[in-house]
């Protein structure tokens, strides 16, 4: 893990699979910036983060099913960017994940740890380290795996988390690859 922060920044794309239907998280993070782009029962949500300013927006259904939002209202903001600060509600849920430091933190594994066969994942050797998953972005009672290359300068491949309901596979790749975020126009 300290390798991959030391690279500073990835792109990760996640499918998540729940009792509640399919999701999709297409993710380009940073230290202090990221955007995250979700399909989620069945609506469109785009995350972005630029230092302490969070910005989001939405479709009509990612507005209501993904953030709770009532019809009404969320008729008046659709695709218009909604700005949080720390201290606003909702900015730390929101915000988690986004960032390479909160993403990290979020699918993180912890004993009991076992390591498990080297297996390749597309084209690159990786090793698993299993545990039980710890962080907020995986559910409770879920057992989680990071595959981590090997060789000199390991770094993570794929993230996979599962209990009797849920499923998550996370792969990672762009290590290092320069992130830009625009601050968004029509803000609300």
């Amino acid at each position: 893990m300290s390798n991959a922060r030391a690279k500073g920044s990835v792109h990760a794309v996640a499918r998540f699979v729940s009792e509640r239907g399919p999701a999709a998280f297409d993710n380009h993070a940073a230290r202090h910036h990221g955007v995250q782009r979700l399909s989620i029962y069945g609506g469109h949500v785009t995350i972005r983060v630029l230092g302490p300013i969070t910005y989001f927006t939405g479709d009509k259904r990612g507005l209501v099913k993904y953030f709770g939002y009532k019809a009404k209202l969320a008729v008046l903001q659709v695709h218009k960017w909604v700005p949080l600060i720390a201290g606003n509600k909702g900015y730390r849920v929101l915000t988690e994940g986004v960032t390479l430091p909160s993403m990290l933190h979020n699918e993180r594994v912890v004993a009991p740890l076992r390591i498990l066969p080297a297996r390749t994942i597309d084209g690159v050797p990786v090793v698993g380290v299993q545990g039980r998953a710890a962080g907020r972005g995986v559910r409770r009672h879920s057992i989680a795996t990071w595959w981590i290359s090997t060789g000199a300068h390991p770094l993570p491949v794929e993230f996979d988390a599962s209990n009797a309901s849920t499923r998550l596979t996370q792969r990672f790749s762009a290590w290092g690859k320069p992130v830009r975020v625009k601050r968004p126009h029509a803000i609300f």
